[in-house]
């Protein structure tokens, strides 16, 4: 989900997650955790995400996403 959306909520793509030929629902994922809305979810894994980057990959993501966002 970090990575379907940009930080202001817009949508770039579509990614399913599988697990042992299963597809995964968010709300699956959202229900372990607790009671959050899809976006507060995607803020959270998206913050995660950037915590594990280097500035270099933060900006090749972000210059991918302003790709993405131009062709709309």
């Amino acid at each position: 989900m970090a990575l379907e959306y940009t930080a202001d909520g817009t949508r770039l793509v579509d990614f399913d997650l599988y697990y042992k030929n299963r597809k995964i629902h968010w709300s699956e994922v959202n229900r372990v955790k607790n009671k959050k809305s899809k976006a507060e979810e995607v803020k959270d894994y998206r913050k995660k995400l950037y915590e594990m980057l280097n500035e270099e990959d933060i900006k090749t993501l972000e210059d991918m996403e302003k790709q993405l966002l131009s062709k709309k």
